[in-house]
């Protein structure tokens, strides 16, 4: 039997979440450093889905929902301004992403 992948494990969905909450003034640190990583993340894993693409991929998908959650929440607080805070803070959701991956027991990459 395949092992389901959790959507907990992901990073982007984390920054996914943060990003709405933010959006909607429930958080206050900017998570554009966050956004911006995932979207580098992106592009670089899209280079390898293309290099090894075959008729199960689902590129298209990959795309639109990449666009969706990376994209488009990027331009609704790209005029927003980084503050010291924010800097702080992303490191320490990256540190704590970190520390849960090892918690239980799975590889971030």
């Amino acid at each position: 039997m395949a092992d389901i992948i959790r959507a907990d494990k992901f990073f982007s969905i984390w920054i996914f979440i943060y990003t709405i909450a933010y959006i909607f003034k429930i958080t206050p640190y900017n998570p554009i450093i966050l956004i911006c990583i995932a979207l580098t993340f992106f592009v670089f894993s899209l280079f390898i889905i293309i290099y090894n693409l075959n008729e199960k991929s689902l590129l298209f998908y990959y795309i639109i929902i990449n666009i969706i959650v990376k994209i488009i929440p990027l331009f609704i607080i790209i005029n927003n301004k980084i503050t010291n805070n924010d800097i702080i803070f992303t490191i320490y959701i990256i540190l704590l992403y970190v520390i849960y991956m090892k918690i239980i027991k799975k590889n971030i990459i």
